[in-house]
Parts: C-alpha cells; structure tokens; sequence
C-alpha cells in the first residue's frame, strides 16, 4: 500500500505545481490584457482628438482659412509627434488582439481550478487509504482510484493550454514557499 499512497504523492505534486501554474498564468495574462487594452484604448483616444484638431488647423477650419504647414526642426518633432501614435495605435490594437489575453486568462484559469479539483480528490484518496497496512480488496479498490487520477490528469493535460517554463519555474517557487511555510506552522 505504501507503493500506491507514495504514486499518490508524487501525482499530487505534478498537479498542485500545474495548478498554481495555471493560477499565476491566468493573473499574468489577465493583467496584461488590461493593460494593453488601456493603453490601446488611450492611445487612440489620443490619435482620433489629434487628427481632428490637425485637420481642423490644417484645413483653415480655425477661422484663419488657410493652409500652413510649420517650417524647421519643430515641424519634424510635430510630426513625430502626429504620426507616431498614427501607426502605433493600430499596432498596439492588432498586438491586443492577436495574443488575446482575456481568452488566455479564462483558459488559463478554467485549467486551474481542474487541477485543483484534482488535488483535493487525490487528497481524499491519500486520506481514505493513509492505513499503510490496507490489503486484498482495499488495496484493489486503491489501485483503480490510482489509475481514475492517471486517466484524468492525462485528460486535463490534454485540454489544458500550454504553460511557459517561466509558469512552471514561478509555480516551484510558490510551492517551495508554501512548504517552508507549512513547515514553521
């Protein structure tokens, strides 16, 4: 029986460090996300208010009904200025919605909380079989349990979205912290 309960553990490790992976994944993104989308958003606000008072001067639509256009090295710094957020708010647009961090958040987040179902479920499994002395029928019946937590993590492995080796490499050093903690209490 000790076989099993010590596969038990070690599966419990793979799963607690995938969710809170996941946990961290999904708060990275989803921060991201509001800030690109902020920043988008403000930019373009930006732009739109820029073209409008430069067409607005520009056009002679400023009362003074003509066209003029600055002269020396502060007409290269206004239109820096003018141009630059032009073909950078449709390219801070695309980029928000190319990485999609909102999708990757709730993907991310939706793979959490499976594997953290997964975790109390083999945590109820090392409880129910904590006797080391279990035999014949129990041990069978552990075996089976074993094998139902094997199939679902292969599942949610399968369904979950990629994690960076930065995710897992943050997820060890929460769990290391975690542990350090526990041990002190």
């Amino acid at each position: 029986m000790k076989d099993i309960l010590a596969t038990a553990e070690e599966y419990r490790e793979v799963v607690a460090k995938r969710a809170i992976a996941h946990e961290k994944s999904a708060e990275w993104h989803r921060k991201r996300g509001a800030q690109l989308g902020v920043s988008a958003t403000i930019l373009s606000a930006v732009v739109g208010t820029t073209i409008f008072a430069t067409i607005t001067s520009q056009m002679g639509l400023d009362g003074k009904g003509s066209i003029t256009f600055p002269q020396g090295g502060i007409a290269l710094l206004l239109y820096i200025v003018v141009f630059a957020p032009l073909v950078l708010a449709p390219v801070l647009t695309g980029v928000h919605a190319y990485v999609n961090d909102p999708e990757q958040a709730a993907k991310h987040k939706r793979s959490w909380a499976g594997y953290y179902r997964l975790q109390q479920r083999i945590d109820l499994l090392l409880l129910k079989y904590g006797d080391a002395n279990a035999q014949g029928d129990e041990r069978e019946e552990a075996i089976k349990e074993l094998e139902a937590v094997s199939k679902e993590i292969e599942s949610l492995c399968d369904d979950s979205i990629t994690l960076t080796t930065r995710a897992y490499a943050d997820a060890d050093a929460e769990m290391q912290k975690r542990g350090s903690s526990n041990r002190e209490a």
